[in-house]
């Protein structure tokens, strides 16, 4: 048996794009893609929270949750904490509009200095897992907090494949535009695995990137507790910005 607290979110697909974009200038596109994808009642599998890959599921009706967390970048030469990313993203979905999630995420980028970013997302699920494979679709739109300027756009088909009770596999195809960007169209793809070790305790591995540029990835655990209310993620990744770069992040999770 998985645990009881899925976490979902069309935030991820916010959150990607959103101050990461402002690092792919300075080092690719993927940013912008990655955490974006940046996004559940049920099981403790991945998808939701700090994970770049999403899945199927949506919040069931009535229910809120908000995700947290908070990510510290390694790059060569710099000491970790140097450059880093804080995230707040609640979602809901309403009673009236069952299997649309609705979500806004706050994403503060440090980097020299600070960039605030702001970004509005939802996700339809078109057909659950629970029928042998599942289907949604994502959009979201990210904006710079100061001058309230569109930085990109985001379209993402996350599909989820229960393979056996305890092993589930997730995959994403989308496309990112950039207005102001120099590739102002990017392609994303992302493949994710999760494992559930224990009812309360699930192991997640994923790969993303985009039609250019190199991959990145990250591993982790998700701890589920508080009767499925509450997910704790910690996880170390590798080129999740986009460019050299080494992650750790530890994420929270919080549904009523």
């Amino acid at each position: 048996m998985l645990a009881e607290g899925r976490a979902t979110s069309c935030n991820r697909l916010i959150v990607f794009t959103a101050p990461r974009l402002s690092m792919a200038r300075h080092c690719a596109v993927m940013p912008a893609v990655c955490l974006a994808l940046c996004l559940m009642p049920v099981a403790a599998q991945a998808g939701g929270g700090a994970h770049v890959v999403d899945d199927d599921a949506v919040l069931d009706p009535g229910v809120c949750h908000a995700e947290t967390w908070l990510t510290l970048f390694d790059d060569p030469g710099a000491p970790l904490g140097g450059r880093g990313l804080a995230t707040v993203a609640p979602a809901c979905t309403l009673k009236s509009l069952p299997g649309l999630e609705l979500a806004l995420a706050a994403q503060y980028l440090r980097d020299g200095g600070g960039a605030l970013t702001l970004a509005p997302a939802a996700k339809l699920n078109l057909r659950p897992a629970a029928d042998g494979w599942g289907l949604a679709v994502s959009a979201a739109a990210t904006l710079d907090a100061g001058s309230g300027r569109v930085e990109s756009v985001a379209l993402i088909a996350p599909v989820t494949v229960p393979v056996t009770p305890r092993l589930t596999v997730h995959g994403n195809l989308g496309w990112i535009a950039t207005p102001r960007g120099d590739d102002r169209h990017a392609l994303f793809w992302g493949a994710q695995a999760e494992y559930a070790l224990a009812p309360d305790l699930v192991l997640m591995g994923e790969v993303f990137g985009q039609d250019r540029g190199p991959a990145g990835g990250q591993a982790g655990l998700r701890w589920v507790t508080d009767r499925g209310r509450i997910d704790v993620d910690l996880l170390a990744g590798h080129r999740i910005d986009g460019a050299r770069a080494s992650s750790v992040t530890l994420g929270v999770t919080v549904r009523r």
